[in-house]
């Protein structure tokens, strides 16, 4: 396959080893990325069960709405795209996912749109996407605590920020998107990111948006 496909992982490894080898029966080159919090041991014990082919990287820490998700999508990006032969396109699936149609069908799709990438990607200032949480604001207020974990301490933040009327200003050339976090971009576009010369200060940005994830590649 011309197709590579980046996991995310950070539990349940048994189930995304059903994934990967089911990639793999395909010959598509695949990378997983599991969660840094998951012990050594068990990365060990996964990698054990599953193809020699497929990259095992566990680079991030990859904590829900962190920007942590971000960088290991990043990490995981470089090494498909510096392989020999390198993939036509790249997917981005979770450790849960599961194909339930033929791989073939999704080759033959790709190979048809060769250079069109498949991203949901609607405007923060529009309406209807996000359902009663925030939308422009995970852009412009500063989110340097963790929701989940802090979430009275969240809210507050955000609270005192509006009352303060505190806005971060976006990078230049950058208007803000939001979309799912699972896509499938052409190599032409994932180049384009990993090179670019201002990836470092969009990273700079994005580090303190909320749910980054669903914002930095759209």
């Amino acid at each position: 396959m011309k197709t590579g496909f980046l996991v995310l992982a950070h539990d349940r490894l048994d189930k995304v080893g059903d994934l990967v080898r089911t990639l793999s029966k395909a010959n598509a080159p695949v990378v997983v990325h599991v969660d840094q919090r998951v012990s050594k041991a068990e990365i060990e014990r996964f990698t054990t069960f599953i193809p020699e082919a497929v990259q095992v990287i566990s680079t991030r820490r990859s904590e829900w709405g962190g920007f942590g998700l971000v960088l290991a999508t990043l990490d995981g990006l470089k090494v498909l795209r510096d392989m020999t032969p390198q993939p036509r396109h790249i997917c981005l699936l979770s450790g849960s996912c599961l194909p339930i149609r033929p791989l073939s069908e999704l080759e033959e799709f790709l190979t048809a749109h060769e250079d069109i990438d498949f991203i949901e990607s609607v405007s923060a200032s529009g309406q209807g996407w996000v359902k009663g949480g925030l939308a422009a604001e995970r852009f412009t207020l500063w989110h340097v605590v963790s929701w989940r974990r802090s979430r009275w301490l969240f809210d507050r933040l955000v609270s005192l920020q509006r009352l303060l009327r505190i806005r971060r200003r976006m990078p230049r050339g950058l208007e803000p998107h939001l979309g799912q976090q699972w896509w499938c971009l052409s190599i032409g576009t994932v180049s384009a990111v990993l090179d670019h010369p201002k990836l470092e200060s969009w990273k700079s940005f994005f580090r303190w948006c909320w749910i980054p994830d669903e914002g930095f590649f759209q």
